[in-house]
């Protein structure tokens, strides 16, 4: 603790700066904590969410992988661990991180098979993207329209708009009709 402050109360300025975009002030409370504060898994939360949006993906891999190893149940820790590797370019340890939280979060969160969907596209095996794009737009059909602008799913899109642009085959991919066959 710094200055009298609490660390709860920093861990709230934190996140309060961050919901403003201010990810330097953020960052400045956060360091204010103690190596001991700094145990405490709220403050690993924060953390997760401060590297995020200052997008220093060495720094979320690291706060990520020790929010899963805490909060396992919980989505947050795995798929932005997962999406910080895929920004540093590791797209198949990202994929092997959202493959080990699936038997966790596989029947209820739609960003995980969202984002395998991207991580199969940019490995190249097409047809499990699809499967899990199907997947992701079934549990949150909005992804249908984003997944139009996602460089992530290109490599789909433009299987799918080659190979059968109406989507009649069920295939479920970007340039599909967005109806599971």
């Amino acid at each position: 603790m710094d200055g009298g402050i609490p660390a709860q109360r920093r861990r709230d300025y934190a996140r309060g700066f961050l919901a403003l975009g201010l990810t330097d002030e953020a960052s400045r409370e956060l360091a204010h904590l103690t190596l001991v504060d700094l145990e405490d898994t709220d403050s690993v939360d924060v953390l997760v969410d401060t590297g995020m949006e200052s997008r220093n993906w060495p720094a979320v891999v690291n706060a990520a992988q020790e929010l899963t190893q805490r909060r396992p149940t919980e989505d947050k820790g795995w798929i932005a661990w997962g999406y910080a590797l895929r920004e540093l370019g590791r797209i198949a340890e990202a994929r092997d991180v959202l493959l080990r939280a699936e038997a966790l979060h596989g029947s209820t969160c739609a960003v995980l098979h969202y984002n395998l969907a991207c991580y199969y596209s940019l490995l190249g095996v097409l047809d499990e993207a699809r499967r899990r794009f199907a997947r992701a737009t079934k549990m949150h059909p909005p992804f249908l329209e984003g997944a139009k602008e996602d460089p992530d799913l290109e490599a789909l899109l433009r299987a799918d708009s080659a190979g059968n642009a109406d989507g009649a085959d069920g295939s479920n991919g970007p340039g599909g009709s967005g109806k599971a066959g």
